[in-house]
């Protein structure tokens, strides 16, 4: 009786096994019914796709595909990051549209009106969390799949060789706590009080690159995923674990004067130009700002780095910049762009959109052969790996959240209390608009 019911455990699990295998590749149109005309020509019909790589990025992956798929006629428009959403939202509303578009993570909550969201039928959630990074967890619903990710520019660490080598430090911090330790040491003031140099650039909004970015990671390093779904909507996560209050606490100590943190304040220069000039120690950006730090002082002695954890022990988690690629539901070639979508999502062709870029690719298995002749790659691939993200309903909105409750922070107009409660409720404000479009009748 045991081994019958053994057999059947096994049938059942192949069948479930190929039915994952079947949905993705009729996705992907790598396999075709018999009657269906597309058989031996592959991805057929006109599909635009928008994006923020440049056309010379994209053109070598777009030629082969079409080489592959004799039907297909593909067309790229090369989008600024701050401007796609806008254009989108105008083009779409005019009927002239793209097919396929990249999105950063707020974008994508922005278009759920304007995605097509693609069934577990066709592409299995399993199959989604073995292919994509945690992060891009944010994009599963309970109808299916909003966007797929595809590239991931992961927060790090900079640090100056020279200032912790003059101060007979051999490595970077590891931890938030060994960062502070090192604040007594690395800041340094002249005479009239002003400070020279600065252990790190927290605390303020005027003159840091990224203050939302770095409460969002220290949130996220709490324990709290800020969003989440819950039906066809979104919540936003209360102070849980006192998140949002510990964040805001921790970041503003390195602004103020009377703080042992005290390390940065309003009158310096903006963070990274502070860096590039050898006054700061540690500066927290992304990858994607090596090529400009090298640019403005090829003789600063900096490296790279893992952002620093809550403890030595326990997850790590980083925070990210996703940017993923969707459908519009209004494409007029639905087969082809989710066609398209699939291929340019497919292991063999990310590397090759990322050729000479620091991103990261969103694919797990290309993060896990992790370059092997660049240092600098291999972090930045490790710092893919741990990176977490939510599904922010509208950016330019949080951080202008941000930016507010920590200047009346820092101004005492607002408690620790109710800043944290500020925070909670603009973002439950916010998130609240989002919901998911009803499911079509089938």
């Amino acid at each position: 009786m045991q081994k019958n019911s053994n057999t059947v455990q096994t049938i059942v699990l192949v069948v479930f096994g190929l039915g994952i295998i079947l949905g993705v590749l009729f996705f992907s149109g790598k396999i075709h019914l018999p009657w269906d005309k597309e058989s031996e020509t592959g991805v057929t019909g006109p599909v635009t796709v928008w994006g923020i790589l440049p056309y010379t990025q994209v053109k070598p992956l777009f030629d082969t595909l079409q080489q592959q798929n004799k039907g297909l006629r593909l067309t790229y428009e090369f989008k600024q990051p701050e401007k796609i959403q806008t254009d989108l939202v105008n083009a779409l509303a005019s009927g002239k549209g793209p097919d396929v578009f990249m999105m950063s993570p707020g974008e994508v909550a922005e278009n759920i009106d304007r995605l097509y969201i693609v069934p577990y039928l066709n592409y299995p959630s399993a199959y989604y969390k073995n292919s994509f990074i945690d992060a891009g967890d944010i994009f599963l619903t309970n109808q299916g799949v909003l966007a797929f990710p595809l590239f991931i520019d992961p927060m790090i660490m900079y640090y100056n060789r020279d200032i912790l080598t003059s101060n007979y430090i051999t490595r970077p911090p590891t931890t938030w706590a060994e960062l502070a330790q090192k604040v007594a040491t690395l800041t340094q003031k002249d005479d009239a009080g002003k400070i020279k140099q600065s252990t790190v650039a927290l605390g303020t909004t005027n003159n840091i690159s990224h203050p939302r970015d770095l409460l969002v990671l220290k949130m996220l390093q709490l324990g709290n995923p800020i969003t989440y779904q819950q039906f066809d909507t979104w919540v936003s996560i209360p102070n849980a674990n006192n998140a949002h209050s510990t964040a805001l606490s921790w970041f503003t100590s390195y602004g103020t004067p009377t703080d042992p943190n005290y390390s940065w304040n309003p009158s310096l220069p903006k963070d990274r130009d502070y860096f590039t000039a050898g006054n700061l120690a540690f500066y927290l950006g992304y990858p994607t700002e090596l090529a400009t730090i090298r640019q403005k002082n090829p003789n600063l002695n900096f490296a790279i780095t893992m952002m620093p954890q809550e403890s030595d022990t326990g997850n790590k988690v980083n925070y990210g910049r996703l940017y993923s690629i969707g459908i519009s539901k209004l494409s007029k070639n639905l087969a082809g762009a989710v066609g398209v979508v699939n291929m340019m999502t497919d292991k063999a062709n990310v590397l090759g959109l990322l050729s000479g870029s620091y991103y990261a690719p969103a694919r797990r298995d290309l993060l896990n052969d992790r370059p092997t002749d660049n240092a600098e790659g291999a972090l930045i691939y490790n710092a893919a790996i741990i990176s977490k993200t939510f599904l922010d309903p509208d950016v330019s909105e949080t951080d202008r959240l941000v930016v507010n409750t920590v200047n009346q922070l820092n101004a005492g107009t607002k408690d620790i209390q109710s800043a944290s409660e500020a925070i909670a409720s603009g973002l439950q404000d916010m998130v609240s608009k989002l919901k998911l479009p009803e499911k079509p009748l089938e």
